[in-house]
């Protein structure tokens, strides 16, 4: 293939992708989109006939970014039918009738599910919305259950405090806009279970899980060989999580390409005496693409599987018909079909990590492989070990820094040690799987699985104290967006020896650097916070890099406190210390008063803020004659009810009232 054109389907799904963005960013350029295709067309045949390269290239890009955006307007017309076509009324109840189709990882409150609507009141609608039931009710639902319910529809709760995640955003993508709080006296009518694809997966993927647990396997293994084999990460406990964390290895307990690039590895060594016979080749193919779509639909089928499942594929196909397809090109093709079909996935995190560290290992690790000359083999394997490792780390960076905060330094180490074992726990982890179906019980295997896993997780926690963890790292979105720039520009430079790009490097390298300047310098401001926590108060007042709290349980400190720790994270905080509690704080713009469960409070003193804490029993209404505040503040340790009485008493008065259990919590801006 021509060099020039190795990156055409590289540049269309570039532009594709560039559309979807766009069109999510700013809903308003669907309609610049739609006016512009026309002339796109136009210049894409004149291009064609004319030009004959450069303005032919520029308007398929151009015409690839509207049909872009176009797709993402339709996906989301269809996906949010519901919410534009009926009324939503939060506080009252109304007839819906729900169909589950995915069960999620509960928390320490809530089973967690998402469910179809399909009938609101007399009105058939589509949508999906996110349904909560107790965990002491006896509720036990799965993909399929279809029942007829009268509750109502809430907003998905948004983030009480700043830096805390974002549960709302995330589920909006996935076009769920509305929870339900359901309980067992709400459901009216339950109807018979009709069998589906979905139903079907689950209750086999739980007769799996049922079947693992009864043969044997000890608890962490157990946990592990779950979360690899049926990417089911629930069994896998918080300090086992941190291990692999620290060791920069939590993708292993994720199913990614890495699973099912060594499924196919495995497959193809089963199947390789079929490959020797004639005429059997073609069932070897049939048996490989079988084993990959079996275990990519047993595995749940999130993004990052369907790519790697479909790189397999395509791939295999490639070898069997003696097709040889560029890397690059592959992956790009897979891309642009994936976005065609369904263009959310391109604001799936799993989509994005397993897309980019594919694309960097294509093009960052032959540089680092080259870089190293040796003639032994045990360097070289060494060496491509470390180079893919760095390789698909640089190209997640930007990414995982912005999502997760925490970054490990050793992380190739735990490639070198861990990545090559993981094969072997596989192939014996779907042995002991398949045995365990078939109520089958090899006693020396299980120990040895059991002893060998043990061992690799013990190396894996001394992994992790081997080198510096970066944790609650401050690292906004202008920063992951300017990190890919310079990656972007240094891969460009290496491949193209083009002097421009090489320029364009050292630019983004100083644009970042401003950038940061830049960002320290607005982090300079004074504010204040009253933060959301139920049952404590829990006030901090920023002073440019300085992060003074006060808390209700002078014990606390700000590493158990996560609302205390996200704010340090997201203001990038220096120094953060605790201070004794004070009834009064005065600034230049005004006053703060705190009143809390003894229900005292300075007569006379006007102040502009009154934060109310721990139920305080004050006449409310003599407190406004008396201080005449210009706020009133609620926060979390505060009962509803009594929080209620309050706000019908500023409404009265015409005083603003700020709940932190509704609105999330309190900011003023001192300077």
């Amino acid at each position: 293939m021509k060099p020039a054109n190795r990156y055409v389907i590289f540049r269309l799904a570039l532009a594709f992708a560039t559309g979807i963005a766009l069109a999510w960013l700013v809903p308003s350029s669907t309609k610049v989109l739609e006016t512009g295709i026309l002339p796109t067309v136009i210049v894409l045949i004149i291009g064609f006939f004319r030009l004959r390269k450069t303005g032919f290239e520029w308007a398929a890009n151009l015409i690839f970014l509207i049909l872009g955006g176009l797709s993402l307007q339709a996906s989301l017309l269809e996906n949010g039918h519901y919410p534009l076509s009926t009324a939503i009324c939060s506080d009252k109840d109304q007839l819906i009738k729900l169909e589950i189709t995915a069960v999620r990882k509960p928390n320490s409150f809530y089973q967690v599910y998402v469910a179809n609507v399909t009938r609101m009141d007399s009105s058939h609608v589509h949508g999906r919305v996110l349904l909560r039931t107790a965990l002491t009710d006896s509720l036990q639902l799965i993909p399929g259950d279809q029942m007829l319910v009268y509750a109502n529809m809430d907003q998905l709760d948004a983030p009480s405090n700043p830096g805390q995640w974002d549960m709302r955003s995330y589920w909006n993508i996935k076009q769920v806009f509305h929870q339900i709080k359901l309980n067992a006296s709400q459901i009216l009518t339950k109807y018979p279970r009709e069998p589906n694809w979905n139903s079907r997966i689950y209750r086999f993927r739980k007769k799996l899980i049922s079947d693992l647990k009864s043969s044997g396997l000890e608890e962490d293994q157990l946990g592990v060989t779950i979360a690899m084999l049926l990417g089911d990460r629930s069994g896998v406990d918080t300090e086992l999580r941190q291990n692999f964390q620290k060791a920069g290895a939590m993708h292993l307990l994720a199913i990614s390409g890495l699973h099912v690039g060594l499924i196919f590895l495995i497959l193809k060594w089963i199947s390789h005496p079929l490959g020797r016979i004639r005429g059997t080749r073609f069932v070897q193919i049939l048996f490989i693409l079988t084993g990959i779509c079996g275990f990519a639909c047993i595995s749940g089928l999130s993004p990052s599987v369907v790519r790697a499942s479909l790189l397999m594929i395509v791939y295999t196909l490639t070898q069997f018909y003696n097709r040889p397809v560029d890397s690059t090109q592959l992956l790009s093709m897979i891309l642009l079909g994936l976005l065609i079909y369904r263009p959310l996935y391109l604001f799936d995190l799993g989509f994005q990590l397993s897309f980019l560290s594919v694309l960097s290992i294509l093009w960052l690790a032959p540089p680092l492989i080259n870089s190293v000359k040796t003639p032994w083999k045990m360097i070289k394997w060494i060496r491509g070990m470390v180079a893919v490792s760095i390789a698909a780390q640089l190209g997640v960076l930007p990414l995982s820094l912005y999502y997760f905060h925490q970054f490990s330094s050793v992380f190739w180490i735990s490639s070198l040690l861990v990545i090559p074992a993981i094969g072997v726990v596989l192939v014996a982890g779907i042995v002991i799987t398949v045995l365990a179906f078939y109520q089958h019980d090899i006693p020396w295997l299980i120990q040895g699985y059991n002893t060998f896993l043990g061992e690799l997780l013990r190396l894996m926690e001394a992994v992790g104290t081997w080198g510096p963890w970066f944790e609650d790292v401050h690292f906004p979105l202008e920063y992951s967006l300017a990190s890919a720039g310079i990656i972007s520009a240094l891969v460009f430079w290496i491949h193209s020896k083009n002097g421009i790009f090489r320029k364009l490097f050292f630019l983004s390298v100083l644009g970042t650097i401003s950038l940061i300047a830049w960002k320290d310098l607005k982090n300079s401001k004074e504010t204040f916070y009253v933060l959301h926590q139920w049952g404590e108060t829990l006030v901090a007042e920023q002073q440019g890099d300085q992060l003074i709290w006060m808390h209700s349980d002078s014990l606390t400190t700000a590493e158990d406190n996560y609302a205390i720790r996200d704010l340090i994270r997201h203001n990038n905080t220096k120094l953060a210390k605790h201070k004794s509690y004070e009834y009064l704080t005065c600034w230049k713009r005004g006053k703060l008063l705190i009143v809390d469960s003894l229900g005292v409070y300075p007569a006379g003193i006007r102040s502009n803020w009154i934060l109310l804490t721990q139920n305080a029993p004050i006449h409310l209404q003599r407190m406004i004659d008396s201080l005449r505040p210009t706020q009133i503040i609620a926060d979390g340790s505060n009962w509803p009810a009594l929080v209620e009485r309050w706000n019908k008493t500023c409404l009265k008065n015409k005083i603003r009232f700020h709940y932190t259990g509704e609105s999330g919590a309190y900011v003023v801006d001192l300077d």
